[in-house]
């Protein structure tokens, strides 16, 4: 029996005195919570009117909205996209991959090592290694936020001491990398150039968008006209 033909019975039986009614309710949706069904009976049937709804034809819109809103608050810079882990969620609210390759590696493998410092009781040999090719900064910015956690002080000492030496290993390979690049920068008349930003790597979509990008995205959703 579909759900129409059950709504259907249900209001041929909608008649007082009320104890039928509930019966009624309950026997045709016992996977529904009793406090749920009580909750819907003493709510105005209007008159047992059918409600239609017509599948995805407001979806698109409200994708669209949800995308312009993000693009106006992105313009005033209050989403912080220098962050490089607010930058990927904020792609992909909009729909969009492949752009993280900057930071996104080494966010994958920073929580990987934290999984693995984690379990490090159970696993002793599966330690983390710090990398010349890490980004620095944002291993010890993931790192340091699960630090940051209530329940990292309940972890085992060893864990804790774990964390605390990984970070320091990336605090000493940051500086090492900063002192080369000053000694070939010194020799080469260069500025240096920084590893990556504190709070991530390049120029994020933010203030700046152009109006062509985000009337794209916008428009994305929206459905053809055949």
């Amino acid at each position: 029996m579909t759900k129409k033909k059950q709504l259907k019975l249900v209001a041929r039986k909608y008649k007082e005195p009320r104890p039928d009614f509930i019966r009624l309710m309950h026997s045709k949706n016992k996977e529904i919570p009793e406090e749920a069904i009580a909750k819907f009976i003493g709510m105005d049937m209007y008159d047992n009117c059918n409600l239609i709804i017509e599948a995805g034809s407001n979806i698109p819109k409200l994708q669209s909205a949800k995308k312009a809103q993000l693009l106006q608050v992105a313009q005033t810079g209050a989403l912080q996209l220098e962050n490089p882990e607010n930058r990927i969620q904020f792609l992909v609210d909009l729909g969009i991959s492949g752009y993280d390759i900057d930071v996104g590696p080494d966010k994958k493998r920073a929580e990987w090592e934290n999984d693995l410092i984690d379990n490090i009781t159970h696993s002793p040999d599966n330690r983390p290694v710090v990398l010349l090719a890490d980004i620095d900064s944002v291993h010890i910015e993931c790192h340091e936020r699960r630090m940051k956690e209530p329940d990292f002080m309940s972890q085992p000492e060893e864990v804790q001491q774990l964390y605390m030496s990984h970070v320091e290993e990336h605090h000493k390979s940051q500086a090492q990398k900063q002192q080369q690049q000053m000694i070939q920068a010194a020799m080469s008349g260069q500025p240096p150039q920084p590893e990556a930003p504190k709070q991530g790597a390049g120029k994020p979509a933010g203030k700046g968008i152009p109006a062509s990008v985000a009337e794209s995205i916008m428009q994305a959703d929206m459905p053809k006209k055949v």
